[in-house]
């Protein structure tokens, strides 16, 4: 039948006698470590079901293992350090703290894309990272980058008609979400806060500037027709 422990307020386990032994002799369960077993009505202390000695000074010891026991006590003890680390989450700064309260209370950090092309050269900038309050609208911060890209970002041959397009989409689209980047994401993980999907407003803003695209096009084909 299996055995359990309790470490750091953590049950553990399942594990075999012999690994029980091998635990006891790597020092990781002591005589006062609550364990179990299978069909055991509550947890006792490890003496009561496993042999300790107890030194002149009348602290309990570990019995002495034999070689492939040892080996066995070896591998506990990697693995226990292994879970141990997993548990432990390293500290988090105040700043980090301060700017995940903000996150869960629904806010946001977003950056936006934009372009600027000089005739053979076009390159592509992203906005300092902004914190969007809760209900405000991400769209509104990103206008000022828009139009950075409509009015410079098209003369570039060939990559200002490629790179701008894509700029203003994502733009008008609410902009980056970078909230996993500044507050971690392994935060985002541990408190279970959702990632900010766009996706709807992402096909909006592309079939807007596509047609908007589409429209400049038909109406510089018209204009070289008429002159």
């Amino acid at each position: 039948m299996n055995w359990y422990y309790i470490a750091d307020g953590n049950k553990q386990g399942p594990y075999t006698a012999s690994q029980m032994d091998a635990l006891i002799a790597s020092g990781i369960v002591s005589d006062a470590t609550p364990v179990c077993q299978d069909g055991m009505a509550g947890w006792v202390p490890a003496s009561n079901h496993f042999s300790f000695t107890t030194d002149e000074a009348g602290t309990a010891t570990t019995l002495p293992l034999s070689r492939s026991a040892s080996r066995i006590a070896a591998r506990m003890r990697v693995a226990h350090r292994a879970r141990h680390a997993q548990t432990i989450s390293p500290p988090v700064s105040a700043e980090r703290q301060a700017k995940l309260k903000k996150v869960q209370a629904g806010g946001r950090y977003v950056c936006y894309t934009y372009t600027i092309s000089l005739l053979i050269v076009t390159l592509t900038r992203s906005s300092k990272v902004k914190y969007i309050s809760p209900g405000k609208n991400r769209i509104l911060p990103g206008l000022p980058y828009a139009l950075i890209s409509l009015l410079t970002g098209w003369w570039g041959i060939p990559f200002g008609f490629v790179l701008t397009p894509i700029a203003l989409v994502k733009t008008l689209a609410g902009g980056n979400d970078v909230t996993g980047e500044v507050v971690g994401v392994d935060l985002l993980h541990q408190y279970k806060i959702p990632e900010s999907k766009n996706t709807l407003a992402l096909i909006i803003a592309s079939i807007g500037v596509l047609g908007c695209m589409a429209g400049g096009i038909y109406w510089l084909v018209n204009t070289s027709n008429l002159l």
